[in-house]
């Protein structure tokens, strides 16, 4: 509506602080009951809420009922505190010489504990009996806070009670008594009687997710410019034309998914829609999973599978079949990098095509990396003020204007179809910040796929058991994905679904070492919510499953040491050597600083040869190319434009030449390399192994044909044969922390796990040369066992404990094991607590969930330029990241502003 609100007014708009049109408050609840009414009933959200209470599905009285608490979500927006905050040269003529401003939550919070009879008239109290009483207060409470957080009570407080008073035209409880008079025909069932068995649930997790659909349903239904237009007139039927608006909504930004389902038929679908050549044993073991009604409880499936086997494609394939069972509306695919998360979306991106030919029955593909506004491979150039993304084109423009509104912002990622992301954005549904809830419930419909599960620490893996936790419990469905997963971890993961989990999650830490070691390798272990143990399957070429065969051929793996572990200039002469045979060289280094040290020996001994042709570069228009090597500090422009150059040369499709790149843990986890030569700094085996992974990825690719038969790994080990003399305890700050070379103690924590898999690394006498023939993936299994079960951990504690040095690796140990406990409980004072009333918890203040992280040590700064500078490869960079150990003593609000040297 035009001109001077002339009652209250739920939202505004404005041009050079003048109001220019306002919208009915009344009519914005309204828009916003709707979409949240449309949410339950058409997806299913309404399921997984039903599943937290304890229920297989929502009755139409209960979807109403909770519908109208969601309509109220704004009750705080009549006090006319708030109604003052509309520019004075256009305010409703009632608050002209008005003076108090106020907001919406807390206010109205304060007046419910203050227990005002006026409010208590105005609202359908008696109706609230009947609903539940108290649990029903308990989700209004929810709904109040709508904001992104709770509001404890101890908060809930109001400046002035007077704007809570009539002045005028404007009585507030009048305007929430003629909202709420207007309920029952907007929801009728809402308000029919019944036998109590229709009652609201009082449990505390799903008063969270309630609250965050109510986030959800408010971002949907304040969107005026897409969805639900400013109101015309005061009398419009705005519910009938809310609830068309929202039902659209639903279809326009993939929250339904009607037609993309019915788009794959009713045939069971099959791996043709994935790839175009048939499924390894792996793949079609995942396929053949069950979808039946069985399901509907939740599972969790976790693959076990080698670097290179197929995993992702295998997941996507169950996740169709899934889809097309109405078990999961959508899917989010988590993996542990920025890199790994830009790759993987791309190769998503394709084969969702081939699954859905049709766009106009396509999910939308998102690419959940913040930094980052993309759709269906497509990317904004940018955003223009007032928050209006700008698409490459005119056509674009349009395509994305409704398929995109989940990618325009971080916190709505999760109401996309098809998301891809990092990890980061699923444990943010779990820890105590903004829009957590809102998160967490828009995640339920997924299949939440969580790759290279074994590279998180102890703080994040505590994070994803609490996201899982609240996941399986509503009947969602999680996948997890690993080459070089420990049996402890395994146990741990599916205890999360069983009932026993205490004795389960206490059998996994005791299971004996030589039965860990005997468990077939690839496996698929999947587990029914509620069920008693889990199934396993082991893939086979025969697909019969008491078959240990996986199909997959064998990599044999000639692993040499070398006490090289600070000596750049031995590295770059063993690369270089190589490249001159034609090989394709990756070096992967534990620190930035190693991965530096040897690109200068590199680039210095490559000049001498005049040879720089040699060495990783990228291309630059009209310039020399830039030899640089790939490591995580680059700004995300750049950073781009490296990550495609380094797919060209070291990638599926790569071409013949020898070329050497000096990396770090950036192109080690979910990339799809291929080197003929690795050289790698000691590092854990489980890590060790996923770098492996990038060698001999694709065996057609490797040339010169004499490094096919047998693919090369050099490990780069310190000159001393005892880690005690090489990673020193230092304190610092009254902590204890362990230093040493290439990252060894710092980078990799655990020296235990570190000399045991050294161990496995010696040859076992002189004749050897040095030398260890690995063949991959029949003794995956055994190498990460022997090297990380607890069992062989506290073993190799007592062998040592009679050596000299014995009581440095008791020190080590006490070290580490403290450091542990410590993660898990930074971790635990960080989460959600979804076994509190919604009301009952509140969350750090803004500045201190800035220390909430999804990561130790993820308190990364960025350094934002006004006027940015040229990078290395010509683009702007418009902001660095810097590592918080580099900005420690640097204020939040001395971030530099201006960069020289590049």
């Amino acid at each position: 509506m035009e001109g001077i609100p002339k009652t209250f007014w739920g939202k505004l708009r404005t041009k050079d602080g003048v109001v220019v049109a306002w919208h009915p408050l009344i009519h914005h609840c309204i828009d916003v009951g709707a979409c949240f009414e449309a949410m339950l009933e058409q997806t299913l959200l309404g399921c997984r809420l039903a599943r937290l209470a304890g229920r297989t599905s929502l009755s139409k009285k209960m979807i109403q009922r909770l519908a109208v608490l969601a309509t109220l979500h704004d009750l705080g927006k009549f006090n006319l505190g708030f109604q003052n905050k509309a520019p004075i040269k256009k305010r409703h003529w009632a608050l002209v010489d008005y003076k108090i401003e106020a907001g919406h939550l807390s206010e109205f919070l304060w007046l419910l504990k203050e227990g005002d009879a006026r409010l208590f008239e105005a609202l359908p109290i008696e109706s609230f009996e009947n609903w539940g009483g108290e649990r029903v207060c308990d989700l209004l409470v929810a709904a109040i806070c709508h904001h992104g957080r709770p509001i404890p009570c101890g908060d809930w407080r109001c400046n002035s009670s007077s704007v809570w008073n009539s002045r005028g035209a404007l009585d507030p409880f009048q305007g929430i008594g003629e909202l709420c008079a207007k309920l029952p025909s907007w929801f009728p069932a809402a308000f029919e009687k019944d036998d109590g068995s229709d009652k609201l649930p009082e449990a505390e997790p799903f008063q969270h997710a309630f609250s965050g659909l109510v986030m959800l349903a408010d971002w949907l239904g304040s969107d005026s410019e897409r969805f639900f237009p400013f109101s015309k007139n005061l009398n419009d039927d705005r519910m009938t034309f809310a609830r068309e608006r929202a039902k659209e909504a639903m279809k326009q930004i993939g929250l339904e998914v009607g037609e993309p389902r019915k788009s794959l038929g009713t045939l069971p679908v099959g791996f043709q829609k994935v790839l175009p050549f048939p499924p390894r044993a792996i793949q079609r073991t995942v396929l053949e999973l069950p979808v039946g009604p069985d399901q509907r409880n939740g599972s969790l499936t976790i693959l076990e599978a080698e670097t290179g086997s197929g995993k992702t494609e295998a997941v996507l394939a169950r996740f169709l079949r899934m889809f097309q069972a109405g078990l999961v509306d959508g899917i989010y695919f988590a993996l542990p990098t920025r890199t790994a998360a830009t790759q993987i979306y791309r190769r998503i991106g394709e084969i969702v095509k081939r699954a859905f030919p049709n766009l106009e029955s396509r999910p939308v593909v998102v690419q959940a990396v913040p930094g980052y506004i993309s759709a269906d491979g497509v990317e904004a150039r940018g955003v223009l003020p007032g928050f209006h993304v700008l698409w490459p084109d005119k056509k674009s423009q349009e395509e994305m204007r409704f398929r995109a509104w989940a990618a325009e912002h971080p916190k709505r990622y999760m109401a996309a179809g098809i998301v891809v992301g990092t990890i980061d954005q699923v444990l943010l549904s779990a820890l105590q910040v903004n829009h957590a809830q809102m998160r967490a419930s828009a995640l339920l419909r997924h299949l939440l796929v969580v790759d290279e599960v074994h590279a998180s620490d102890a703080y994040m893996t505590r994070i994803l058991e609490v996201v899982l936790d609240h996941h399986l419990a509503a009947g969602g469905h999680a996948f997890l994905l690993s080459a070089t997963l420990g049996s402890s971890a395994r146990e741990r993961f599916l205890a999360r679904v069983f009932r026993a989990k205490d004795a389960l999650r206490e059998k996994a830490e005791e299971s004996p070492w030589k039965k860990a070691i005997e468990l077939p390798y690839p496996l698929i272990s999947h587990a029914v919510v509620g069920a008693e143990k889990p199934a396993s399957r082991i893939p086979s070429a025969g697909h019969e499953l008491q078959v240990k065969n996986s199909g997959s051929p064998q990599k044999k793996v000639r692993v040499t040491l070398k006490p090289w572990l600070d000596n750049a200039d031995e590295i770059a002469n063993l690369a270089l050597d190589f490249a001159t045979q034609g090989a394709k060289v990756l070096v992967i280094r534990n620190t930035v600083a190693g991965c530096l040290k040897v690109q200068e020996a590199l680039e210095e001994m490559a000049r001498e040869m005049g040879r720089m042709d040699l060495l990783f570069q990228v291309p630059r228009n009209g310039a020399n190319p830039v030899v640089l090597p790939h490591h995580s500090r680059y700004s995300k422009e750049d950073r781009k434009i490296l990550d495609n150059r380094v797919e060209i040369l070291f990638g599926k499709d790569r071409k013949p030449g020898g070329c050497v790149l000096a990396a770090t843990q950036t192109v080690e986890q979910s990339l799809d390399l291929d080197s003929d030569i690795l050289i790698s700094d000691l590092c854990p085996m489980d890590v060790l192994l996923q770098r492996v992974g990038r060698l001999h990825r694709h065996a057609k690719n490797v040339e010169p044909a004499k490094f096919r038969d047998v693919a090369r790994l050099f490990v780069l080990v310190p000159h001393k044969q005892d880690l005690a003399q090489v990673i020193e305890i230092r304190n610092r700050g009254g902590e204890k922390i362990l230093l040493g070379p290439a990252g060894l103690g710092t980078v990799y924590r655990d020296p235990r796990i570190l000399e045991l898999t050294w161990r496995q690394l010696r040859p076992p006498t002189k004749k050897d040369r040095q030398t260890v023939l690995l063949e991959i993936p029949r003794m995956n299994r055994e190498l990460v066992e022997t090297a990380t079960h607890p069992a062989r951990v506290r073993s190799l504690v007592q062998e040592l404990a009679q050596t000299d040095s014995g009581q440095k690796w008791r020190e080590f140990g006490q070290t580490v094991e403290g450091k542990l406990q410590a993660q898990k409980s930074v971790a635990n004072l960080n989460v959600l607590n979804r076994g509190k009333p919604f009301g009952e918890g509140g969350f750090p203040s803004a500045r201190d969930q800035g220390k909430v992280y999804t990561r130790l040590g993820g308190d990364s700064r960025r350094a934002d330029f006004e006027n940015a500078p040229p990078g290395p490869f010509g683009t702007k960079v418009k902001s660095l990241p810097i590592p918080d150990w580099m900005a420690r003593e640097v204020g939040t609000d001395e971030m530099p502003r201006d960069v020289t040297g590049i």
